[in-house]
């Protein structure tokens, strides 16, 4: 007989279990978006609605559905009902018997269901039991305390004794959502005598091909003869065995010659082979694979230890972001959404993505969209600035976790390297508990971080483990602020507030983490603050500021950097040109450094709810200026400008696997736009390259830095390919420099595929241009430029909801920094 299937996705019903509230609920989806949709509860990103929706999350509630099984489905020798994501202590019935008690939502259940089935008409309940209570018997019955990050970090205490997504209690750029639900398709499947799951495989490169070796899991509920057929590149294979009652490893190789190799963002074709297993019954499991050799080098040097990823024999320089889960209401978190995100990281130049690990292991969908855009991608395992408690019934817990998430992730060739957490070795230095008995807390999070090794190498041993994020490698964790080996989180420049100089004092071999907070633009902020509360300071400007520190910090910047800003808006403006400038400085500069350095991932490329943050893409999908500034900064040929060693230095980046030839145009300029010192024009960078094109020492230039500026312009040309960029740099604090006051004249013009040229001219030099239109969260094709005087800039707006030229004119802003702040 063949297998069979019955899909239990749409409507349900959803109630909490004293019968006050109840509503449809659309599955896959969660409580909260369910009473937002049925107007129970307020939009609880407006304001400060948050505080006004928690009850939410201090509930029991329940789903249930009533579902019709056709006789043909019980015909099968086992029924099994699937259940991914399941968020997260939930009892199952089905016919009022209780099939499946879940407590972790990163691991898929399968529980046999014939027997508690019926013919015809069946009911099925999921009962979701409130978290905090839980976390906190947990917490009381350990033999020991175990810490975790309160305040910012967490407002729900205990988190860390629950596998559930940690920032859902909260994070110092999240909002507290304590959601439940289930965020997966729940079906029920029908089997007669064997069940095939997972599909991964093993490559071995070569001169003459890649030999790639498919395994699919098999398990067998009788002893026979069983097939499985496999496609793969115009081939087709059966392996028939004959096996024993139980779970099994099929295995199929095929040889490719002359294989097209899967290649990051900028280094070629990502191409990808369709692959099939299927099973006689009518099984079946597909996938797009790519043939890559990918080694992560953490070999010693004369500085320290490496942290260099290759792949099929090229170094790369990683060039990315941190990802966080994309929205704090589960039933937002689409495959549009994030195709939309991931595809505006590559349009950033960024060739990796770190799923950072107080989140969630994301979507299958996440990781086909990473490989198909050629995006690399350091995943983390799900554990984030708390202790995390190594008893034998946690362990077990993570040990499914990590069984079912590696088979299921380990075939993406995107996937570059496993972590073991994010920041819990570091945390170790954090809690009064730790500090006072070392030994006992370093032995703790040893034996977890030895069981997450062991479970993830079982079932991915190709791949580099990588311990912690930061540390230098494998049993050797150094340092928190070591640059000198492994992976570095560089937060002095926002956490402890120093200068953005701070960048040149540290040359990390990998920066994993970084970051500078901006506010979010204002057509973004109108979204979410009511009327009378347009001001930082504002109780509901100040709600969507999660870092306790945030707006001080942002404030207290612009007194070292800007003459204050004119207005609310102008302060909006003015923290994303800041947010622009900090991270510049570090990537542009740690770019040159290579390849000591060899890879950047700020902090952070998206946010969950609409807030202040370190993101460089809004809430709404709305680039900030920092976006458009990665764009630049992530070029893989770039030229960068800095002040270094009591001198200015010019310096052109090469990541490409070829020479580059690179023109530049510009120097030092007065504030009339005269230039007064001329840079080189043409430069040649070798592959790989990173080298100081023009040094002046800081003499020649030093006495009238209030008047002056430099603006550096150039293409790098790489087989065939043109990059262009431009850098800004002023020679002291802008709020010294006494800026012209332009006047930025502009004309719209609608253009015949929807989208609308702005065309722009100065009558003085104009630094940091930046346009932004209340009606569409588009994105031009730059952004936060510089204007010289005498020229013409267009740039092109590309809709996402379709706005009107009329409308576009009307809605359209124009800022720069000189008219920003005050006289």
């Amino acid at each position: 007989m063949t297998s069979s299937t019955l899909n239990l996705d749409g409507t349900w019903l959803l109630r909490n279990l004293n019968g006050e509230q109840q509503c449809d609920f659309t599955l896959p989806g969660d409580v909260f978006s369910a009473l937002l949709a049925a107007e129970l509860i307020p939009d609880p990103y407006f304001a400060e609605n948050e505080h006004l929706v928690r009850w939410v999350g201090e509930t029991d509630w329940e789903i249930s559905k009533s579902f019709n099984v056709d006789p043909h489905l019980l015909e099968g020798e086992h029924v099994f009902l699937e259940l991914n994501r399941v968020d997260t202590m939930a009892d199952v019935f089905v016919n009022d018997t209780l099939i499946q008690s879940c407590s972790n939502s990163f691991t898929r259940y399968r529980p046999e269901l014939k027997s508690s089935l019926v013919s015809g008409e069946n009911t099925i309940r999921i009962v979701f039991k409130r978290i905090d209570k839980i976390a906190l018997e947990r917490a009381q019955s350990m033999p020991y305390p175990v810490p975790f990050s309160a305040g910012d970090n967490n407002t729900v205490p205990h988190m860390n004794t629950v596998r559930k997504t940690q920032c859902h209690a909260g994070w110092d750029w999240g909002i507290t959502l304590m959601t439940s639900g289930v965020y997966e398709s729940v079906f029920i499947q029908s089997v007669h005598n064997q069940r095939i799951d997972y599909l991964t495989n093993v490559q071995r490169h070569s001169e003459n091909g890649v030999e790639i070796e498919f395994s699919t899991k098999v398990f067998i509920f009788q002893a026979g003869e069983f097939s499985l057929d496999f496609s793969f590149n115009g081939q087709q294979k059966r392996i028939t065995r004959d096996l024993e009652a139980g779970e099994h490893s099929i295995e199929c190789v095929f040889n490719v010659e002359q294989p097209k190799l899967w290649w990051p963002v900028g280094f070629g074709d990502a191409h990808l082979y369709p692959v099939e297993v299927s099973s006689l019954d009518g099984q079946s499991i597909q996938q797009n694979i790519g043939l890559r050799e990918l080694v992560v080098d953490n070999s010693r040097d004369e500085i320290g230890k490496r942290l260099t990823i290759l792949v099929n024999g090229i170094e790369i320089f990683c060039k990315g972001a941190n990802w966080i889960p994309s929205d704090a209401l589960i039933s937002r978190q689409t495959e549009a959404k994030h195709r939309g995100l991931l595809e505006d990281a590559v349009a950033a130049n960024m060739n990796m993505i770190r799923v950072w690990g107080g989140g969630q292991y994301e979507y299958d969908h996440f990781y086909d969209i990473c490989d198909e855009l050629g995006l690399l991608v350091w995943q983390d395992a799900m554990f984030a600035c708390s202790q995390y408690p190594s008893l034998d019934w946690f362990l077990e817990e993570v040990g499914e976790e990590l069984k079912h998430q590696t088979q299921r992730l380990s075939h993406h060739c995107g996937l570059a390297l496993w972590c073991g957490d994010n920041e819990v070795i570091g945390s170790l230095t954090w809690y009064d508990e730790s500090k006072n008995d070392p030994l006992k807390y370093s032995v703790n999070y040893d034996r977890l971080n030895h069981f997450i090794d062991q479970s993830i190498s079982k079932y991915d041993p190709q791949r580099m483990f990588w311990p912690s994020s930061p540390c230098n490698g494998p049993m050797d964790f150094g340092g928190w602020h070591d640059d000198t080996s492994g992976d570095m989180h560089f937060w002095n420049v926002w956490h402890s507030g120093e200068s953005f100089d701070a960048y040149y004092s540290v040359r990390p071999r990998f920066c994993s983490e970084f970051g500078f907070q901006s506010f979010s633009s204002l057509p973004s902020t109108k979204e979410f603050l009511p009327e009378g509360e347009f001001n930082v300071t504002a109780p509901a400007m100040e709600h969507h500021q999660k870092n306790n520190r945030g707006n001080s910090i942002i404030t207290e910047m612009f007194t070292r950097l800007f003459r204050m800003p004119s207005s609310f808006e102008q302060q909006l403006y003015l923290s994303q040109v800041q947010q622009a400038m900090a991270m510049g400085v570090g990537i542009e500069y740690w770019r040159s450094t290579r390849p000591v350095c060899m890879g950047t991932l700020y902090w952070q490329l998206n946010d969950n709810w609409p807030v202040a943050s370190w993101s460089s893409i809004e809430y709404n999908g709305r680039w900030k200026q920092l976006h458009y500034h990665v764009c630049r900064s992530y070029n893989p040929v770039m030229v960068t400008a800095y002040v270094k060693d009591q001198a200015l230095q010019i310096w052109g980046v090469n990541d490409q696997a070829q020479h580059a030839e690179v023109f530049c145009q510009g120097g030092i300029y007065d504030l009339n736009g005269k230039l007064l010192v001329e840079l080189p024009e043409q430069s040649r960078l070798e592959a790989g390259e990173a080298r100081c094109l023009f040094s002046l020492p800081q003499s020649e230039w030093l006495d009238d830095v209030r008047e002056r500026f430099v603006l550096v312009r150039y293409q790098g040309m790489c087989q065939g390919k043109v990059y262009e960029g431009e850098r800004l740099l002023f020679l002291t604090e802008p709020k010294r420099v006494a800026l012209p006051a332009a006047t930025i004249n502009h004309r719209c013009v609608a253009l015949d595929d929807g989208k609308i040229e702005v065309q722009l001219s100065s009558n003085k030099p104009a630094f940091y241009v930046t346009l932004e239109v209340d009606g569409d969260t588009g994105v031009f094709d730059d952004n936060s430029i510089n204007l010289s005087v005498g020229e013409t800039r267009n740039l092109v707006f590309t809709p996402r909801q379709g706005i009107s030229l009329e409308s576009f004119t009307t809605q359209l802003r124009i800022y720069d920094l000189a008219n920003a702040t005050m006289a």
